[in-house]
């Protein structure tokens, strides 16, 4: 591999791992010893004029910074930090190296959107994703415990060793609540209308998720919400770690599954199912008073389609299709992973399914004021909580094997399932799970 910038420490490598609009993951390893492969991820300059790396890359390294401070590796959620270099103090004749700030990492072997993407997922069994949904919950518990919400989680910012460790990256949007710090820590004392002067993470920074996972509340704007009965979401819109909450329920779900739910890969298969679903919910559980809204803000012809097909009815009026939508959102991923572990159906299993089940729910509540935290969902759902590395849940890792390595492919597909149990697919399957009746899952529903 061509080395195409060394400092006396470092060589980088034209091995480029990934690429975004702030900058590039380029592989490289310690000059010295060119077994010891390293992580090296460009925070360039957008403006070459100004001379300004982006603020969200500013953030990215003074974060990184101080978790190196703060934290032991051991406690550390987050990828850490070895070292931050200087682009223009390298020897290369790359240009935007040159003009870029370089944060030296550790080289983890996945990300974990390359199961998706690969379909690799699809051939681990239930043990096996029942231990990536612990590592994915307690991973973002632990950030949530230190205060921080990331605001960005997706699955190519989770990173994984193939020891089942795992860490998050990407941090130009992290959101820092220093409140219940100061609760916990004046527990005792009244403690009121403290400045926090030093907060390098602006609480009330603007809401930032990816746009596929972005939560049902973060669809409208201040200036819809500044009725006077919706001053409640308002205060909860620049809440991160409910976003965190819900977009890792998605993440759950999407694992689980084998599928991309929520990202479609062919919108004329899979798009709008996201905004059905929270159309529904929004009109039926939320309140009636933000109906208008809701249907000011959404494509009316392409949700009645897709209504339509919830209901398997063809409703000519919008109003009425979303008044006589009975499809259960639990029971709709409870049916889905039912259907996705058939062949491993079982009582132990299906208690576990069940909880999972309830899981996704409580983390992707569509209103976001009933919608839990993750840190207080731990006390509902401790056994999907990995706190230390006691011998059970060593024992789980040992008995997965490696995480790059899943076992040989002996279950079938979600889609694979679905037809097998009877299902007629037109489109993305969550079209028709509802319509399914097979005996072997309605037993155990």
């Amino acid at each position: 591999m061509q080395i195409i910038a060394h400092n006396d420490t470092y060589c980088i490598t034209s091995d480029k791992r990934g690429e975004g609009t702030y900058g590039a993951v380029y592989v490289g390893h310690l000059k010295n010893d060119p077994t010891t492969q390293l992580a090296f991820k460009q925070l360039k300059q957008p403006d070459k004029l100004s001379g300004l790396i982006q603020h969200t890359n500013i953030r990215e390294a003074t974060f990184l910074s101080e978790m190196r401070d703060m934290l032991t590796l051991q406690e550390n959620p987050f990828v850490p930090l070895i070292d931050i270099v200087l682009g223009d103090l390298l020897t290369t004749q790359n240009e935007e190296l040159k003009q870029s700030l370089i944060i030296v990492m550790p080289l983890y072997q996945l990300e974990l959107s390359k199961l998706l993407d690969s379909n690799m997922i699809q051939d681990f069994d239930l043990k096996h994703l029942l231990l990536i949904v612990m590592k994915l919950f307690s991973l973002v518990a632990k950030m949530h415990q230190l205060n921080f919400a990331h605001r960005d989680l997706k699955h190519n910012n989770i990173m994984a060793m193939q020891n089942w460790k795992f860490s998050i990256i990407d941090f130009g949007m992290v959101q820092y609540n220093p409140d219940v710090l100061i609760q916990q820590t004046y527990e005792n004392e009244e403690v009121s209308n403290l400045n926090n002067e030093q907060n390098t993470f602006d609480l009330r920074s603007s809401t930032i998720t990816a746009l596929s996972w972005r939560p049902p509340e973060q669809y409208f704007s201040k200036a819809q919400l500044q009725e006077p009965h919706n001053v409640s979401i308002l205060k909860q819109l620049n809440n991160g770690f409910k976003s965190d909450s819900y977009v890792l329920g998605i993440m759950i779900l999407e694992f689980l599954l084998g599928l991309l739910v929520y990202r479609p890969k062919q919108p004329e298969d899979e798009g709008g199912l996201a905004e059905v679903i929270a159309m529904h919910f929004y009109i039926s559980e939320y309140c009636q008073e933000n109906k208008h809204l809701i249907k000011n803000s959404v494509n009316k012809t392409q949700i009645l389609e897709h209504l339509n097909q919830l209901n398997s009815s063809q409703f000519q009026s919008f109003d009425n299709a979303v008044s006589w939508c009975r499809i259960s959102y639990h029971k709709l991923i409870l049916k889905s992973l039912l259907i996705r572990f058939y062949k491993e159906l079982n009582e132990e299993n299906v208690n576990v399914i069940k909880k999972l089940a309830d899981l996704i729910v409580d983390l992707t509540q569509f209103d976001c004021l009933q919608r839990l935290e993750v840190d207080q969902l731990i006390k509902k759902y401790p056994e999907f909580y990995i706190n230390d590395e006691t011998e059970a849940n060593l024992q789980l890792e040992k008995d997965c094997g490696q995480l790059g390595n899943p076992p040989k492919k002996t279950k079938m597909t979600m889609i694979q399932n679905f037809e097998e149990l009877g299902g007629k697919l037109k489109g993305f399957v969550f079209k028709c799970v509802e319509g399914l009746e097979s005996e072997e899952i309605k037993k155990w529903m």
